[in-house]
């Protein structure tokens, strides 16, 4: 899997034979989750308000991070799901402000109108310290060049994200990186993962197959899936 959201239950409640089919190469809510508790808890966050889209993405990180906000001790005061089609935000953030948050976590894709939530509730809340999740690490939500938030809410901001800095990855990575930005442009976070999983499937087929030799099938592809071993990858060597 190349995702980075899952809900409590995946994704085992995909295999209820208890045949495990699923393997990720990106990190989960759940790690995403507590890295959020940890930067919350450091910045002294006393309340905390978390704003959802109503989707499945923006829904499933904000029940993961309230999950892991109480077994943390961090004080989630309310979970706000905001109509992702909506034209103003401004009645919305006036809720928001009555309960006085010292910070605001915003757990949504984009395109809905993450951006104008979080302009709005950030000038009704003008103290409060602004977290979003992974979704919205990319130009849309955070360059105003391409529609994204005000420049003055920068050193407000904190955004998670499952890509580390290009030179935190080996040689391989930083090489991907490179190319993909010769030929594509800036790279989205999860371009990585996606080259990852992608490169694991297919050196799966390949010792399935034993290297193009013999026919190709589900059961044996995904026994090699997880008899990796010490996989060369962009990302490091991992098994």
């Amino acid at each position: 899997g190349g995702g980075f959201q899952t809900a409590p239950g995946e994704p085992q409640k995909y295999y209820p034979a208890k045949k495990r089919t699923f393997a990720r190469v990106i990190p989960s809510d759940r790690i995403q989750s507590a890295v959020q508790v940890h930067l919350q808890r450091a910045a002294g966050c006393a309340r905390v308000v978390v704003l959802d889209d109503g989707e499945v993405d923006g829904t499933d990180g904000a029940m993961s991070f309230d999950y892991a906000a109480k077994q943390a001790g961090l004080n989630v005061i309310s979970t706000v799901q905001y109509e992702p089609t909506a034209t103003d935000y401004r009645s919305l953030a006036r809720g928001v402000a009555k309960k006085h948050p010292t910070c605001l976590l915003i757990s949504a894709l984009p395109q809905n109108h993450a951006v104008a939530v979080t302009e709005a509730v950030a000038r009704a809340v003008p103290g409060a310290a602004l977290f979003a999740t992974g979704g919205l690490a990319g130009p849309s939500f955070v360059d105003p060049a391409h529609g994204g938030i005000a420049e003055t809410l920068d050193p407000r901001m904190t955004i998670t994200a499952g890509m580390l800095g290009a030179r935190d990855y080996p040689v391989s990575g930083r090489r991907f990186l490179r190319t993909y930005a010769r030929r594509y442009g800036d790279v989205p976070p999860d371009a990585i993962f996606g080259y990852a999983a992608m490169a694991l499937l297919l050196d799966a087929v390949t010792r399935a197959t034993a290297r193009g030799e013999g026919e190709a099938t589900r059961s044996r592809v995904l026994h090699e899936i997880f008899e990796t071993r010490d996989l060369g990858s962009v990302l490091g060597t991992y098994g």
